[in-house]
Order: C-alpha cells, then sequence, then structure tokens
C-alpha cells in the first residue's frame, strides 16, 4: 500500500498486487486452518494408532515392560521408565541412495551400572530379550512400521504442500510490492509524514512521588545521513522528494525540531533512507508500538500489585507487646 500524504489528505492507492497479497493471505489462513484441523483430527490419531499396535505388540510377543513407543520415517523410541532419557532404546534405519546397499539398522540404549534397583534390572532384561528378538524387530521397522509411518506422513506433506507453496508466493509478491514502495518513494513530487507510534511517558503531576505513566503517540523519526561525516546526520519526520539532479536528490524535510530545511543528497544516501523508511512503514512503527504496549501493561500490573500489597499492609492492626 503505497501512501501519497501531504498536510491536507491522505491519498491511498491500491493495485492489484496489493488485492492479489489480501486475497492469498486470507487463503493461507483458510489452508492453514485446514492442515490444523487434518493434523489434529486425521494424522496425530493415525499414527497414535500406530504407535499403540508397536506398543502393543512388544508387550505380547516379547512381554517388554515399556510405557510408550514413537514411530518415525527411519526410526523407533521405546520407553521403558517415564521422563528417564536414559532408560530408553532406540532403533535406527540408515537408507542408501545407491539400491545395492541394504538399509543398515541399528539398536542403541543407555549404559550405565546396573545395582540392587529393581527398575535397573528390569531395563538390562528388556535389553537382553530385544536382542533375543532382533532379526524379527529389524524385520518389523524396516519393512513393517517405518513404511507405514511413511505413508501417512506422505499423505501429511500433500496437504501441506500447497500451503508451503502458497506461503512462498506471498513473501515473493510482499518483496514486489516493497520494491514498488521503493521507486514511488523516490519519484520526484512524493511527499510523507512517517507513521506515528506508542510511547511510555510519566505522567504530567505535581506529586514527584508517582510512579504513573502513559502511552503517548509519538512522531516517526528515521535518521538521515546529510554529509560525508559520520555524524552529520539528522533525524527526519516529514520529507518531500524534490527533484533529482544528476546523481543527487533534492529533498526537503521536516526535522525532529520541526525545521524545514533542504538537502542535496547522494544517490546512496537517499537510497539508504528510503530503505528505512520503507522497513519503519510497514512494519517498524507498529513493532515498536506492540512492544511499548507489552511492556506497559507489565508495568501497570505490576503498579497494581504493590499498591494491593501497600493496602494489604496499611490496614494489619500491630499489637505491641506489653512491656509493664
Amino acid at each position: 500500500m503505497a501512501q501519497y500524504i501531504n498536510n491536507q489528505k491522505t491519498i491511498i492507492v491500491m493495485n492489484n498486487k496489493q488485492v492479489m497479497l489480501t486475497a492469498m493471505e486470507a487463503q493461507l489462513l483458510v489452508k492453514e486452518n485446514e492442515l490444523t484441523t487434518y493434523t489434529n483430527d486425521v494424522f496425530n490419531p493415525k499414527v497414535q494408532e500406530l504407535n499403540d499396535s508397536i506398543l502393543e505388540w512388544f508387550h505380547q510377543n516379547i512381554r517388554l515392560s515399556i510405557l510408550k513407543a514413537e514411530i518415525g520415517n527411519e526410526s523407533l523410541t521405546l520407553h521403558t521408565q517415564k521422563d528417564r532419557w536414559a532408560n530408553r532404546l532406540d532403533f535406527s534405519v540408515r537408507s542408501y541412495w545407491k539400491n545395492e546397499n541394504a538399509p543398515e539398522f541399528q539398536f542403541n540404549w543407555g549404559s550405565g551400572n546396573t545395582h540392587s534397583d529393581a527398575a535397573e534390572i528390569e531395563y538390562g532384561i528388556i535389553i537382553g530379550r530385544v536382542c533375543e528378538n532382533y532379526k524379527t524387530i529389524e524385520d518389523l521397522v524396516i519393512n513393517n512400521w517405518t513404511v507405514k509411518y511413511r505413508a501417512l506422513n506422505k499423505d501429511m506433506r500433500e496437504v501441506e504442500s500447497p500451503i508451503q507453496e502458497l506461503r512462498r508466493s506471498i513473501i515473493e509478491l510482499r518483496g514486489e510490492i516493497v520494491e514498488d514502495q521503493k521507486r514511488s518513494f523516490m519519484k520526484p513530487g512524493f511527499s510523507l509524514k512517517l507513521k506515528s507510534y506508542k510511547s511510555i511517558e510519566w505522567v504530567n503531576s505535581t506529586d514527584d512521588s508517582t510512579n504513573d505513566r502513559e502511552l503517548q503517540d509519538k512522531p516517526g523519526e528515521i535518521r538521515l545521513q546529510v554529509g560525508r561525516g559520520k555524524y552529520d546526520t539528522t533525524f527526519v519526520r516529514e520529507f518531500t522528494v524534490n527533484k533529482k539532479v544528476g546523481y543527487k536528490y533534492d529533498v526537503s524535510v521536516v526535522d525532529y525540531h520541526n525545521r524545514n530545511v533542504s538537502y542535496q543528497l547522494t544517490e546512496l544516501q537517499f537510497v539508504n533512507f528510503i530503505d528505512e523508511v520503507v522497513k519503519w512503514e510497514n512494519s517498524g512503527a507498529q513493532d515498536r508500538t506492540d512492544r511499548a504496549v507489552q511492556r506497559f501493561n507489565e508495568i501497570m500490573e505490576t503498579i497494581a500489585k504493590e499498591k494491593e500489597r501497600a493496602s494489604k499492609i496499611s490496614n494489619v492492626n500491630i499489637k505491641l507487646p506489653n512491656l509493664s
């Protein structure tokens, strides 16, 4: 959305790209909601069903006392004790891109000393039973369980794929709009007053002990390099592009002192300034406001709690001991 602003009125120009972007963003929201529904109602339940069937197989066939099974594209993890990383059993399949190489199957478990603790002894028994049934487990992991999971994951990717494409298209279109905006901002005759933002300020009060604050609107300001020196800068609140003279731009600005000043800017100085202006107009002002609002709410919450605590303390009747 390009904005041409002067002291009298604001004209908002909506072009075809912006209309398209709005439509694509609305479509993306719908697609993302559909993906969330599919994930919660279809994918996750089917994966859980597969995990439960794997868990049941270990319970029934080799009598493993495991709590949870988690299958992946090329892995299976068994949890033998709750919230104990060291007591997991991990199976992994490494497939090679050359067909003549068979998948490599690995079985890993946590190591450590086994004492008289019953849980540790049981963990050792579980490892032994897995080793006794190693070839059967290898066949099931490679040719059954991971195959089923990859099929579920493939269906999931088919749902996700249009969303990823749409996201990429939105990013590209936003980039095009920003470039269009930059070009329009650099044209002679263009005038802009920077967006304002919210800032946390102390409330004017004759009572110096007050800690009340409020959110106030502050004019947006962008730093502009106006000379060769590092510190030859000013802060701009409004600007007008008058004309381009050779490789320089004649620009009139309203600075942070509300003074009207004209500068002859090099192309690099002007382009860098316009880049910062576009960032500020598209997201910078809103981001700064959002941070101020969040911080303001935190401060007000803290003040309210402190006032409540002070009120409770002042209402407590303190009984002095009888020293007579």
